[in-house]
């Protein structure tokens, strides 16, 4: 639930009710002031038992909807709700009215199409942040679904193999019997491992979503939207295809896979944004060999890109015109990754960087990876910032 907010520069916000009686710093003027207690209780507020959807989405359980199936407002799946202790009473059903009242839309909460497998959002970093949770616990869940049914699969062609030996033992009936289960079995276990193996995205995407945005949003209003695009559909998918072509002897088809678009506002002012491509060739070529035969050769070429840019506030930095000539002699990058350019136009400064390296981000329960893109962007904004302070 939100609550109406309002600085005394103007600017109105509707802010999380947890932030109720806390003080927050306006995105427009950078002065703080007090979040006001909620007109009416919210779910929050209310001491009834608090579930959780497969997906992650948490939500506290109220009268109107205790012992009742409902449908979760970010994964649309059913999930059944627990009973709620009698004392709950009326506040509850008056918050659950509230709630229901106003509808909930994309800029509320973040939105995951499994069937198009993009997430798209307008939010505050805390909620993308629980987004990105939610994406990992439904890659994990495909992952493990995913190895279950490829393991069901497994012991279809086994009851198989049993059926053959039972028919080759004279027992045709219960041979072709176990064979029929055995055939059904294999149908239905690999099947089932393609349709969740769709949903095991790549983990490497939401994970530079969420180290990322986590060091950012150190430096952002708490109630500062952030907008996040992420696509989660294969390199090689239909759309991104841009042409196809020789590359010598190669047979060649070029892919542009757009992937991240990250875009929010610190609380000096300056707006980000931050974009990471990848283009891939997908390589392919035919050979006879002496003895006649065909060999089919496969081959695949891929670099990542990286854009940072930042849109400044030129009151704030008078001298950043300045020192942009001085901006390739700043810029800090790791060791894997080549400056591509960097580009300067009024209030705008654009860094570009490339690398062909295999690249990962760290879960929150792995080591560091050798090659971290969150290290990656870290860098890159670091190395601007490093202009911009020099510019006061």
């Amino acid at each position: 639930m939100t609550i109406n907010a309002s600085c005394s520069c103007g600017k109105t916000f509707r802010v999380k009710d947890e932030l109720a009686g806390k003080k927050v710093k306006c995105s427009a003027c950078g002065q703080p002031f007090t979040v006001p207690a909620p007109s009416i209780a919210s779910p929050s507020s209310v001491a009834g038992p608090v579930t959780s959807c497969a997906c992650g989405a948490q939500f506290r359980v109220t009268a109107k909807i205790a012992g009742k199936k409902v449908r979760c407002p970010k994964c649309k799946t059913i999930c059944q709700m627990p009973a709620m202790p009698a004392a709950a009473g009326a506040v509850a059903a008056q918050a659950v009215v509230a709630q229901v009242a106003a509808p909930v839309t994309s800029s509320q909460i973040g939105s995951f199409d499994k069937r198009s497998l993009c997430y798209k959002t307008s939010n505050s970093a805390e909620s993308v942040l629980s987004d990105m949770v939610g994406l990992r616990k439904i890659d994990d869940e495909a992952e493990r679904k995913s190895r279950l049914w490829s393991l069901v699969g497994i012991l279809g062609i086994v009851v198989i193999v049993i059926g053959v030996i039972c028919a080759f033992a004279e027992l045709l009936v219960a041979g072709v019997t176990v064979g029929v289960i055995g055939v059904v079995i294999v149908i239905a276990g690999f099947s089932l491992k393609a349709i969740h193996r769709r949903l095991d995205i790549d983990d490497r995407r939401y994970e530079v979503v969420s180290g990322l945005l986590s060091l950012l949003s150190k430096d952002m209003a708490a109630d500062a939207q952030v907008s996040v695009a992420l696509d989660f559909r294969p390199h090689n998918h239909a759309a991104k295809l841009q042409r196809s072509g020789k590359v010598g002897y190669w047979n060649a088809k070029f892919f542009v896979d757009r992937w991240l678009e990250l875009g929010g506002r610190f609380i000096d002012g300056t707006k980000y944004t931050v974009t990471i491509i990848e283009k891939q060739q997908d390589r392919h070529r035919t050979k006879r060999s002496a003895s006649g035969k065909i060999k089919h050769k496969y081959k695949t070429k891929n670099s990542s890109e990286a854009i940072v840019s930042l849109k400044i506030k030129q009151k704030r930095y008078p001298q950043a015109q300045d020192l942009y000539g001085k901006v390739g002699e700043t810029i800090q990058l790791p060791a894997w990754v080549q400056l591509k350019s960097v580009k300067t136009e009024g209030d705008l400064l654009t860094l570009r960087t490339t690398t062909t390296t295999t690249w990962d981000a760290r879960g929150p329960d792995e080591k560091n990876a050798d090659h971290d893109g969150v290290n990656w962007m870290a860098m890159m904004f670091l190395s601007l910032y490093r202009i911009l302070n020099d510019a006061k």
